[in-house]
């Protein structure tokens, strides 16, 4: 392996993810929407969402450009890792 960097964490960052893991909300939770709505204000959106996984992130992408359906038409074509 190679070592290319340490995380550099302190008590703030430590504390954020207890807050989280307390919470009972790992996703979709206050912080989840919190961030989003921050992410938003920095770049100058009225509104927008978060997404852990590329699929609902490229699906929301197409349909904003109009390519309604785009993931569920293709989909059938992206690489599986599934065995046969």
């Amino acid at each position: 392996m190679i070592f290319h960097n340490k995380p550099t964490l302190g008590h703030e960052e430590i504390k954020a993810v207890k807050d989280v893991i307390k919470s009972g909300w790992l996703v979709q939770g206050k912080k989840t929407e919190e961030f989003e709505n921050e992410l938003c204000r920095y770049i100058g959106l009225q509104e927008g969402d978060g997404v852990a996984l590329s699929s609902p992130a490229q699906e929301r992408s197409a349909v904003s450009k109009g390519l309604k359906g785009f993931l569920n038409r293709w989909s059938q074509c992206l690489p599986s890792n599934d065995p046969p």
